[in-house]
């Protein structure tokens, strides 16, 4: 980022505000989707804070690098901030000039003030990420099926040969759901191993939850044909939050645009296990995918359900594998 300094406000021996604009972003050429669209590879990008569209609001997404929070690291970001150019400031990216791995896209921003970056000797928070006090509780899925306990909706379940907790969902028409008895969630995490297949419109895959009904819940799912695709525009919808009835799919590209679906990492093999991680806290909803640090979704909730069961979902003409349930409840 190019920035403006307009204040630092001291805020103690440990802490800091930097005040500023930022006058335009320059996106490495490796994480440009489509220049001339603006569609970015964020995965690729490994941000520690996003910005989601138009409206939208910034937060930290994880904790810095280890040591960055010693006190020879803090004091010298203090000096930096107080006694330097923004250009020149640690906790921004260094300006582009004669860089020859950033000349295909940069952003012109508008002259808002916004904070640039804050330090302070407390360790951060890492978002999403459930409190050590949160049980971890393992769900056998081929156990729950066996006992009776695992309702198919417009899917047939069987055991997963080869798995030893594992189920497969059929493949149907339309949307399809498994729903766990005992599974009521609010919020936590909940993770689970899918796997899906690498065939254009026939794999979609994921989990349902906060269930009103079998047609009303949340969802997030995956589309692995996208994982790797070469178009950019598909490449972007490898994952997607929805609520259905009322935000179902089709409105939400249609009405929010790349609000709701985003890219998934690159290390991210379509048709293997893939481990997806959910955190549901308060307003926010985030999505890992693969054995990744930073998420490849993170939106705001939509609609007003907030507890519910727990579903295994795959959506129209797919079938899916699933195992490894863990849940993480915080309330």
């Amino acid at each position: 980022m190019e920035c403006e300094l307009i204040q630092i406000i001291d805020l103690g021996a440990e802490s800091g505000l930097v005040l500023g604009r930022v006058l335009a972003m320059h996106v490495r050429d490796d994480a440009v989707l489509d220049a001339a669209k603006r569609h970015i590879d964020t995965p690729r990008l490994k941000l520690i804070g996003r910005m989601h569209g138009s409206g939208w609001y910034a937060r930290t997404l994880r904790s810095l690098p280890d040591g960055s929070h010693s006190p020879e690291r803090l004091e010298e970001n203090r000096r930096v901030a107080l006694g330097l150019r923004m250009a020149d400031c640690p906790a921004c990216m260094h300006r582009h000039h004669g860089r020859p791995d950033m000349h295909r896209l940069t952003i012109c921003t508008s002259s808002a003030l916004v904070v640039l970056c804050v330090f302070h000797a407390q360790p951060c928070v890492v978002a999403g990420q459930a409190p050590q006090s949160a049980a971890l509780q393992r769900i056998d899925l081929a156990e729950r099926l066996a006992a009776g306990k695992l309702r198919g909706v417009n899917r047939e379940v069987t055991r997963l040969q080869g798995s030893p907790d594992g189920v497969h969902m059929a493949e149907g028409e339309g949307p399809g759901v498994a729903w766990i008895d005992g599974s009521d969630f609010g919020e936590g995490t909940i993770e689970v191993d899918v796997r899906g297949r690498d065939v254009v419109q026939r794999s979609f895959i994921g989990v349902a939850f906060h269930r009103k009904d079998d047609s009303s819940y949340e969802a997030v799912y995956l589309r692995p044909f996208n994982f790797r695709a070469a178009d950019p525009v598909a490449h972007q919808h490898a994952i997607q939050y929805m609520a259905p009835p009322d935000f179902d799919w089709p409105r939400l590209r249609q009405e929010f645009p790349e609000r709701f679906e985003n890219p998934v990492d690159p290390s991210v093999v379509p048709a293997a296990w893939v481990p997806l991680r959910i955190v549901v806290q308060g307003r926010m909803i985030q999505a890992y995918v693969g054995n990744v640090t930073s998420p490849a979704l993170e939106v705001r909730k939509l609609g007003q359900r907030d507890r519910g069961l727990i579903g295994l979902w795959t959506g129209n003409n797919s079938d899916g594998d699933f195992a490894n349930l863990r849940l993480a409840r915080m309330k």
